[in-house]
């Protein structure tokens, strides 16, 4: 046994232990020194349980670089868990040696407030297990389970923001997304009567067409695996349908929906405008009021509202 012991009463260091290497010359790469913490196992065999080593990374006067490994044994095989090195960005890495090892972070009351597993290759915060094959996973039990983001700005142009990217390449630059390629959803999820987790509503976008300065997208709403509602990227509006045959909103009744209106508009009992027809510059030029029970058909001309007339 090795003890280091100080008896000084100041604030200064106390007990160091300095492995030097005083190399006529020193070279990247140069092995500084290693702690080994070796012991036996039960074949009466010697085994590196643990070492500590650093290196020389850049031995260049002015930039000199350190590089420090934390390795263990795991499984009976030697592997490097935890490293700090400088070339690829001065930064300190987890499992660089691709060995099945979690990252976790435990919180006063929370056993998993950051999870990162290597065998599965997610993250969860608040969950030891992946949920719908996510590769961050946000869980909690007996509350909500809150996303929250800030933004502290006096500019009126900053604020929240939820990107989600999609490039036709597994890796490299971007490549041009096609038509109809899924650029990305949003989807709600719930567990049906079958104790299986189900999907409940989801909102999708899909690129409609392609351009060399825009992506042409329409959005679609679906409840129920079914859509109900498109937005086309050119602007028009379907309910019920996924095609436009004319006009900016179309409405579609599904030939089991006898006896219900394709669309139907309510107010109270109060005189309402349901229906304004203007010009470019918001000049009323008609409309469908309702006042009780009656419905009036306002316009500048009543041909319209008539049957079997001529006009030039």
């Amino acid at each position: 046994q090795l003890s280091l012991t100080s008896t000084d009463a100041d604030a200064n260091s106390g007990p160091e232990l300095d492995l030097y290497r005083n190399s006529s010359s020193p070279a990247d790469a140069d092995l500084m020194g290693k702690v080994t913490f070796r012991g036996r196992n039960d074949n009466s065999q010697d085994v590196n349980y643990g070492q500590i080593v650093a290196r020389v990374e850049d031995a260049s006067d002015g930039t000199e670089d350190g590089r420090v490994d934390f390795r263990a044994i795991i499984g009976g095989t030697e592997g490097t868990f935890m490293k700090y090195h400088v070339p690829s960005g001065n930064e300190v890495v987890f499992n660089d040696g691709s060995l099945d090892i979690d990252f976790r972070v435990e919180g006063n009351g929370d056993a998993n407030l950051l999870l990162a597993d290597a065998g599965s290759d997610f993250v969860a915060i608040g969950e030891s297990s992946q949920i719908n094959s996510g590769k961050l996973n946000i869980a909690t039990s007996a509350s909500d389970a809150v996303l929250s983001m800030l933004c502290r700005s006096t500019t009126d142009s900053h604020h929240n923001k939820i990107v989600l990217q999609k490039s036709s390449t597994d890796s490299g630059n971007f490549a041009a997304t096609a038509d109809g390629e899924f650029l990305g959803s949003i989807i709600f999820r719930g567990v049906n009567g079958s104790a299986v987790s189900d999907i409940g509503a989801q909102i999708t976008a899909k690129q409609n067409g392609t351009s060399s300065s825009t992506v042409q997208t329409d959005l679609l709403f679906n409840t129920t695996e079914n859509t109900r509602m498109t937005i086309f990227s050119s602007g028009e509006l379907g309910i019920n349908t996924t095609s436009i045959t004319k006009g900016m909103l179309n409405v579609n009744r599904s030939s089991n929906d006898t006896g219900s209106p394709a669309l139907n508009v309510s107010g109270d009992g109060s005189s309402n405008a349901f229906v304004s027809f203007s010009d470019t510059s918001n000049t009323t030029l008609g409309s469908i009021t309702r006042s009780g029970s009656g419905t009036a058909f306002n316009t500048s001309s009543d041909y319209r509202l008539k049957e079997s007339i001529t006009y030039d």
